[in-house]
């Protein structure tokens, strides 16, 4: 049988509201009691559940980040995810707008900004926070940062290419953390922003993993993207994207892979010189001219009768 879905009672909504926010979480908070009331989010009893939601609800409003880390990423469970995205959207935006509030202190325009955002939050509001921050030298990275967290995919590819313009640590966090997102839209921005992270180890990891990722899209992003970070698991992984069916798959792999010059690469790189794709056949002749070497140079002499004009060019 089917449970409702868990709602916040109105007495504990209403107690919040007379009694304002929180200014510092409750004394001897631990982890084992945020754990509890997590696993209790899914109770049987639908009022254990409804208190466990209160609780972390209270808790998170006076201290969301500790909460929203807490809180499973994916979960399977229909009515626990729609809890936790319930718990992410409230929190998340409060974590926010302490944090812009306290950057916009003394600046009115800014502080009108981040009252817009927060009372419609969209990417569009988002977009022009940022603008006014970085014209009052403000940045505001922690803000954008909290955004990747919204359960709104819209929102969280907004603020990953918000961060990619700042490129600092907690930047690389955000943009490593979505490229596994659910979402595979958010997976594909994170993928396409990675590049602005050459020296993040992490972040290279992450789009390894996703040369093996369902949809194509992603794959060939992922390709792309690790062109600054070459690595020995990375170009194993990009060999075999070689053989991708998808073309574009095949046509990114191979421009990584001879930019890098893997010599494990050439006999697979030089067998895209026939492929059926005249950009994939355009990649692999551009990809074994950075190897230098005339052997393989001599290999690409047939295609200056290549059907394809442009690829007689290359």
């Amino acid at each position: 049988m089917k449970r409702p879905l868990l709602l916040a009672s109105i007495g504990f909504a209403a107690a919040l509201c007379a009694a304002g926010t929180p200014e510092k979480p409750p004394q001897g908070l631990g982890e084992t009691e945020i754990a509890r009331a997590v696993r209790e989010l899914t109770d049987p009893d639908q009022e254990v559940r409804t208190k466990a939601f209160d609780r972390l609800l209270e808790w998170g409003v006076a201290d969301p980040d500790r909460i929203l880390a807490a809180l499973p990423e994916n979960p399977e469970d229909a009515e626990l995810a729609e809890s936790c995205r319930r718990l992410l959207e409230r929190l998340v935006l409060e974590g926010a707008k302490r944090k812009a509030l306290k950057d916009a202190d003394g600046i009115p325009d800014l502080k009108e900004g981040a009252e817009n955002l927060f009372a419609r939050p969209s990417p569009l509001a988002l977009q022009e926070y940022w603008r006014v921050s970085r014209k009052r030298g403000r940045p505001g990275a922690g803000v954008f940062a909290a955004f990747t967290r919204h359960p709104d995919p819209e929102l969280k590819k907004s603020a990953l290419g918000i961060l990619a313009n700042d490129r600092n640590p907690q930047s690389a966090e955000s943009v490593h953390r979505l490229l596994a997102d659910a979402d595979p839209d958010v997976r594909l921005t994170a993928a396409s922003v990675s590049a602005f992270f050459p020296k993040d180890d992490r972040i290279a990891e992450g789009l390894a993993k996703l040369l093996s990722d369902e949809d194509a899209r992603i794959r060939a992003c992922a390709a792309q993207g690790l062109r600054g970070m070459e690595s020995r698991a990375s170009a194993n992984a990009l060999i075999r994207v070689l053989k991708d069916e998808d073309r574009n798959c095949r046509y990114a792999a191979a421009e990584t892979l001879g930019f890098w010059q893997v010599p494990e690469a050439k006999a697979a790189i030089l067998s895209l010189l026939s492929d059926p794709d005249e950009r994939v056949r355009q990649s692999a002749i551009a990809s074994v001219g950075h190897y230098k070497d005339r052997r393989l140079s001599a290999r690409i002499a047939p295609l200056l009768e290549d059907p394809d004009p442009q690829t007689r060019q290359v």
